[in-house]
Parts: structure tokens; sequence; C-alpha cells
């Protein structure tokens, strides 16, 4: 997705309007193995907490597009308003939705080269009693069949957030908190997985 550079940048007060007029987010199921296995293995290792995965399309338009186009996602609070949206809340309904739509989570940079070398890590790490019961190659192997299933070598048309903290109070606050957020710009879809335990 290429940027207009002959675009103004949307106003503070139309994104105030916009997220406030429009339902932005539908929910979409991604259909493969790696995700049902990913869920589960993580499930049994995170006990005390457990893991969430969800995907959601969204339609682009003038303003969505100066944002995304730009990777500016933080500026709009994109993530944040999913986070808070209905359609997360239909999807997770156990899940207190994200409280503050207009104040920006910390997110950090990841990518989609990357990202199921940091889920495997997680998986091999384990929660609190738990761990995976295999070897650094299986979880890299489940990790990659994930990754595959959501955009499988289509690495350029992505981009991949986290964030370690507890964003909601399905969340323990601890060290078991982590948050990935991906944005497919090619087929307009954001999807997230996020996991939690405690002792």
């Amino acid at each position: 997705m290429e940027p207009n550079w002959n675009q103004d940048r949307p106003t503070t007060r139309e994104c105030l309007n916009y997220w406030n007029n429009h339902q932005v987010f539908q929910s979409e199921q991604i259909k493969g193995s790696g995700v049902e296995k990913l869920l589960s293995e993580m499930n049994n290792i995170f006990k005390n907490g457990g893991a969430k995965f969800g995907c959601f399309s969204f339609e682009i338009d003038e303003l969505l597009h100066w944002f995304v186009s730009r990777n500016r996602f933080d500026e709009i609070c994109f993530f944040e308003n999913l986070l808070s949206s209905s359609s997360f809340r239909e999807v997770f309904p156990d899940v207190t939705p994200y409280e503050k739509p207009r104040k920006s989570i910390e997110w950090e940079w990841s990518n989609p080269y990357v990202l199921s070398g940091e889920i495997a890590h997680w998986l091999m790490t384990g929660g609190a009693y738990e761990k995976f019961d295999g070897t650094g190659k299986e979880a890299m192997e489940i990790s990659r069949h994930f990754t595959n299933d959501l955009y499988g070598e289509r690495f350029e048309n992505i981009q991949v957030f986290k964030h370690y903290g507890a964003w909601s109070k399905w969340f323990n606050g601890i060290v078991w908190d982590g948050t990935w957020i991906g944005v497919d710009v090619e087929q307009l879809l954001v999807w997230t997985l996020f996991v939690t335990d405690t002792d």
C-alpha cells in the first residue's frame, strides 16, 4: 500500500469523529491447523491464564489509508480502537476490552521475519509452572505453521507489533503477559494473539 503524498493529514477532530461514527472492524476466521495447534499448546503451558487469538477485517478509506500506508498506527490509536471495539467484545466476551481507546499503548515494533522465533521462545520459556514438552525445533515448527496460516511468505505486506503489559483486566499483570498484533495491508486484516499466566 503506497501513500498518497498529495493527501493532507487528517485532523485530530476528523480522527475522533471517524472512530465515533464508524464500526471499522469485523470479525473474520482464519482457517488452518497452525492457529489451533499453537493455541492448544499455549493453553496447556499457560494453565493459570491462557491464550487467545482473533482476526478482524477492516475497510480502507481515505482517512485510514493516510495512516495505514505510512505505518502510523499509533497516531490514530488503531490497535487501541480494535481492542475496545464491539467486534472485539463479541469475539472475546470473557476479556475486558481496552478502556482507553484514545490513549496509545506503548507498542514495540516487531516484524514478520522474526515472529515465529519470538513465539517459539515463549513456548520454550513457558509459563509459571509449565513449558513446552518438546524440542526447540518442534516449537519452531509449531510457530512457523502458525505464521504460515497468517501470511505465508508475504513478509513485505505484514506489520507486527508487540506489548508485554496488561492492557486488560484479563491479564494477570506479571511477567507472563504478552500481546502480538499484526496488520496485513494487502488483505486488510488485523489479528491479535495474547497470553497470560500467574503463579
